[in-house]
C-alpha cells in the first residue's frame, strides 16, 4: 500500500504523525484506526495484516459478551479439554501467534487474525485459535 487509505472496511483512517512504538492503534470509542509513522515503511501484506488486526479489535468490540467469554476461555487454555473431548484439537499445549498475543485476550484475538493474512499453516493450537478468531471475525464484522 502506497498509499493509506482513508478508510478501511468503513472504519475511518486518521493519521497521527508524531512517534508511537506502535505501527498502529484502533479507538473503540471513535471507532478510527489511527497510523503512525513507522506504518508507511512496512511492506504491503505487512500493512494489509496491521490494518486487519486493528478492525478485528472494531469487531471484537463488536461481539456478544458470550462469544468474547468464550474466546477468553479460548485464549486462556480453559476450553481445551472441551476441545479435545470434541475432537476440535488433540493439541496438549496453549500456544500464541506471537509474543504480543500473551499479553491481552483482545491482543490474541487480533494477532490470530493479523498472523492468518500473513501465514496460514501454524501448526499448533494458535491455529485452532485462528480458525476461531476468523470465524467470529467474519460473522460479527457483517453485523
Amino acid at each position: 500500500m502506497t498509499k493509506i487509505p482513508e478508510t478501511y472496511k468503513g472504519l475511518s483512517i486518521a493519521i497521527n504523525n508524531n512517534y508511537s512504538k506502535y505501527n498502529a492503534s484502533y479507538n473503540k470509542f471513535s471507532q478510527v484506526i489511527v497510523i503512525y509513522p513507522n506504518f508507511s515503511t512496512l511492506s504491503n501484506i505487512k500493512q494489509k495484516s496491521i490494518l486487519e488486526h486493528e478492525y478485528a479489535h472494531h469487531v471484537y468490540y463488536k461481539m456478544p459478551l458470550a462469544y468474547k467469554k468464550i474466546w477468553q476461555y479460548l485464549s486462556n487454555w480453559k476450553l481445551i479439554n472441551l476441545l479435545n473431548i470434541m475432537w476440535i484439537t488433540k493439541c496438549k499445549k496453549n500456544a500464541y501467534v506471537s509474543e504480543y498475543a500473551k499479553t491481552d485476550v483482545k491482543e490474541d484475538f487480533a494477532e490470530c487474525i493479523e498472523k492468518k493474512v500473513l501465514w496460514e499453516s501454524f501448526k499448533t493450537f494458535a491455529q485452532v485459535k485462528m480458525d476461531i478468531a476468523n470465524s467470529m471475525y467474519n460473522y460479527y464484522s457483517k453485523k
